[in-house]
């Protein structure tokens, strides 16, 4: 069986490494001076619908031309022929029940799974991609006929969990629930009905309160997140690393940020946690709490705020203490630093992720003043956490508090935190989390002290 296996692993990396390099290339016609053979294009669409109808690895790259052809001009894309013949593929793999879940049908659950993640995936491209004008009269029927059956499957697969899982069905179901949070967030937020969250979110805020659901996978949602300004205080290069790794070289690792936006499977390529099932999922995961909680009352947001909070103590807990450091460096020694990144890294992002959700586009319900405490319960373990990216993330939902909440709740944090930082006995991490925190907090209220 292994002497059999080789050669059909060989057989479908071959051919999704020649669907990626067609979907580059196709990526790279929207980009050339005088674009392509609109030929070319409609025999991608074909090859990649015979793809998909064959399934298992050919579906897998299928789904990947599909992808690439989405980065076409919308005017190609647009046209009712290709537009019917996209719609067709999405329907055919997403609308159909799901298969009968039970241990005894592992494998068929699994393939299942493979294929359905891959089909939301090109189906969130489609929602991000496509003009307005061609993606709304779509929108119905994809909220009510293609997302309820993976709704359904999720369920099913979460209620047999414990007796279906191995690694290779656990990738998959992770894959699948990534890629189900994408879909999700790329759809309006009247989609996030209550007969979908509830569905949704007990395993959203498990993947990003319970490390052991995500493996102790580390989002990488946080970096992004993190304003430029203060990057000063954590490097992403050692003090001594050569200069030419200083300089900006977007070509030197073989591709640059417009190709992988426009190619997706290149940022896949390169690895990382971000490539992995795990790390797609958190990433997925933290992106939706902040869309439901900018969406939520004030009694639900108390509820959500309170996983955070009860988890970032029990990760405070948990963790050795610091050895010391810089007023506003890392902390902990060398060998603290080659230690796994801390666990209130994924609680930190869904915090202020929703934070900069709500403060880019205000809610209806605006945030209340009676969640300060169940706010500082979140933050207070984060601005004193010895992983700096944590306390600058800390630091700026404190900023953007003081925006959302007034003056009421900066005037009480700040008096708090002068009281800290005069405290001699306060951890160094604490004193510099709570310093940058001032500084954000100082300069978000400072237009409306100008006003004054």
């Amino acid at each position: 069986a292994a002497k059999e296996g080789a050669p059909r692993e060989a057989a479908t990396a071959a051919l999704l490494g020649h669907a990626q390099a067609v979907g580059t290339l196709l990526g790279a016609m929207a980009r050339t001076p005088h674009g392509g053979p609109s030929s070319l294009a409609n025999a991608a669409l074909h090859a990649a619908a015979d793809l998909v109808a064959a399934g298992g690895a050919g579906g897998a790259a299928g789904w990947m031309l599909v992808r690439a052809l989405l980065s076409l001009p919308t005017e190609w894309l647009s046209a009712k022929p290709r537009l019917t013949r996209l719609y067709a593929l999405l329907k055919g793999a997403l609308a159909s029940p799901p298969p009968e879940v039970t241990p005894k049908r592992r494998e068929a659950v699994e393939a299942e799974l493979h294929a359905r993640a891959h089909a939301l995936h090109a189906l969130r491209a489609f929602l991000e991609r496509m003009p307005e004008s061609a993606a709304l009269p779509l929108l119905k029927p994809v909220t009510s006929t293609f997302v309820p059956p993976s709704l359904a499957l999720l369920a099913a697969c979460r209620e047999h969990a414990p007796r279906l899982m191995s690694e290779p069905f656990r990738a998959a179901y992770m894959l699948f629930r990534a890629r189900l949070y994408e879909v999700l967030l790329a759809l309006p937020s009247s989609a996030l009905t209550a007969k979908v969250l509830n569905v949704v979110m007990p395993l959203v805020v498990a993947d990003i309160v319970e490390p052991a659901n995500t493996h102790g996978a580390i989002c990488t949602a946080l970096a992004s997140m993190l304003a430029p300004a203060d990057a000063v205080l954590a490097p992403a290069t050692a003090p001594d690393a050569p200069v030419a790794s200083l300089l900006c070289e977007p070509l030197r690792g073989a591709t640059c940020a417009e190709a992988e936006g426009s190619c997706e499977w290149l940022v896949e390529l390169r690895g990382g946690s971000h490539a992995t099932s795990e790390g797609a999922c958190l990433d997925a995961a933290v992106g939706l709490f902040g869309a439901v909680f900018r969406l939520q009352t004030s009694d639900v947001r108390q509820q959500l705020l309170g996983h955070l909070g009860n988890a970032a103590a029990r990760v405070t807990k948990e963790s050795k203490p610091s050895t010391g450091g810089g007023f506003f460096g890392g902390g902990g020694s060398d060998a603290a630093k080659d230690e796994a990144p801390s666990g209130l890294v994924n609680i930190c992002a869904a915090l202020l992720g929703s934070l900069q959700r709500l403060a880019t586009k205000p809610s209806r319900s605006a945030l209340r003043p009676e969640l300060t405490p169940a706010f500082a319960a979140v933050l207070a373990p984060c601005l004193a956490e010895p992983d700096v990216s944590v306390r600058r993330g800390a630091a700026q939902a404190v900023g953007l508090l003081g925006q959302l909440l007034g003056a009421a709740y900066a005037d009480a944090f700040s008096t708090a935190a002068a009281k800290l930082l005069t405290d001699t006995k306060a951890k160094e991490e604490a004193r510099a989390g709570h310093a940058l925190a001032l500084g954000l907090l100082l300069s978000s209220s400072a237009p409306a002290a100008a006003a004054d």
